[in-house]
């Protein structure tokens, strides 16, 4: 390197020693970082010193820093493995598993008062509705705010109630970060119910679609089972649920006094499925669906 000469390290893998193989990758990784960052300044540096009759020891010694120096910048700027960090609270206690408790049990308002609220509807009052000009939109709108607000108060009174007996005090801001994380969750469940009620017209086939899509929601919130007990390879789908979103951070609020909040996978999500609520609407208000 000294002399800008080109070297050549082969590596190879070990299928069997995955997690070796992954550190050592990294380690090589970090090395060739480093010599394509500092060889540059380390010629120009054994350049004009030699031009300048530094003597051999002076000069090495001086190459010999500038290599230790860039060598820090190197590990400064990144880190030498990647590092991922999953953090569970399951055993925090008691109020844990009232969380997660209170979590399951929203959900399940959710869809008793779809059920109660909208089943009832007969095609005859329908016919009547639209009638009088009541479009599939404005229904779908109105029994997004009905069930939406509803089971958010419900599920806002329980929790804080909860907190309160429990001898939980939050401040005012984080109460309305649960809140939102509340409203998010809630709304979001609601139109996925309703457009899984418009895409498919079979009353007991949409009921069971609709019954497993809520038990896929729930479970990848890690309500039921923590997330550290799934395989590996669905790890990643927590990262993308916006119902784990909303459950993680209201435990860490909750449980770890927490003053932020991430809403980035649940406001995603909630503007698709608005997307896709209008799309389906509009398809259903031509007899299309």
């Amino acid at each position: 390197m000294m002399q800008a000469e080109s070297s050549e390290l082969e590596v190879v893998g070990n299928p069997d020693m995955q997690l070796e193989s992954s550190v050592i990758s990294s380690v090589i990784d970090t090395v060739v970082r480093h010599i394509r960052n500092s060889q540059a300044n380390i010629l120009t540096i054994n350049h004009y010193a030699r031009e300048f009759g530094m003597d051999e020891e002076a000069r090495e010694e001086l190459i010999f820093q500038e290599f230790v120096s860039q060598f820090i910048q190197v590990l400064s700027s990144d880190t030498l493995m990647n590092e991922h960090q999953t953090v569970q609270n399951f055993s925090t206690g008691n109020m844990y598993f009232i969380i997660n408790g209170l979590f399951v049990i929203m959900s399940v308002w959710i869809y008793m008062l779809y059920i109660a609220l909208m089943r009832d509807i007969s095609s005859n009052l329908e016919d009547r509705m639209r009638v009088f000009g009541v479009t599939f939109l404005s229904q779908g709108i109105a029994k997004i705010l009905t069930i939406g607000t509803i089971v958010t108060a419900v599920a806002a009174l329980t929790t804080f109630g909860t907190l309160r007996l429990g001898g939980i005090e939050l401040p005012a801001e984080n109460l309305l970060r649960l809140l939102i994380l509340l409203a998010l969750y809630i709304f979001t469940t609601t139109i996925i119910m309703i457009i899984i009620d418009w895409l498919i017209p079979s009353f007991k086939i949409s009921v069971i679609i609709q019954l497993t899509v809520l038990l896929l929601v729930v479970l990848f919130a890690g309500s039921i089972l923590p997330r550290i007990y799934f395989p590996l390879y669905l790890d990643s789908l927590f990262e993308y649920m916006y119902s784990h979103q909303a459950l993680s951070w209201m435990e860490e609020i909750i449980l770890n006094g927490r003053f932020t909040m991430e809403i980035d996978i649940m406001t995603a999500t909630l503007a698709a499925l608005a997307i896709l609520f209008l799309i389906a609407s509009s398809l259903k208000e031509r007899r299309l669906l």
